[in-house]
């Protein structure tokens, strides 16, 4: 059964990595960047209007898209250290009883504590 602290930091670290996704994702595909310029005239001639980038907006573009990506990848690497990191015990292995490590269960002697196990172990 995983610790609730590990379950809590992968879900903590989904949330995350996921709003991280998207947030970058919005401020790639969907954040404007441009403003309008009132039009003027001059002599009957019109000048201006339209639509012209803000240099403010796109730095808040850019930042938008490096916070997401890196909430992101903060959230990836919560999801890798909250793993559960237990080994469960293969067909052929038992515990020693002296220090829990793994050994094959026709050991005679742990390899990790070099005590003498029993066969019933």
């Amino acid at each position: 059964m995983p610790k609730t602290g590990s379950s809590l930091t992968r879900i903590v670290g989904g949330l995350l990595f996921l709003g991280g996704i998207i947030a970058a994702v919005y401020f790639f595909v969907s954040f404007d960047t441009s403003v309008a310029v009132p039009s003027t005239t001059i002599l009957g001639t019109t000048i201006g209007g339209g639509r012209v980038n803000n240099l403010g907006l796109m730095q808040d573009r850019q930042n938008g898209i490096i916070f997401g990506f890196g909430a992101a990848l903060l959230g990836a690497a919560l999801i890798y250290l909250g793993r559960d990191r237990t080994k469960t015990l293969g067909a052929d292995e038992r515990k020693c009883p002296f220090c829990a490590e793994h050994v094959k269960a026709e050991a005679k002697v742990c390899r990790y504590c070099h005590k003498e196990l029993s066969l019933q172990a």
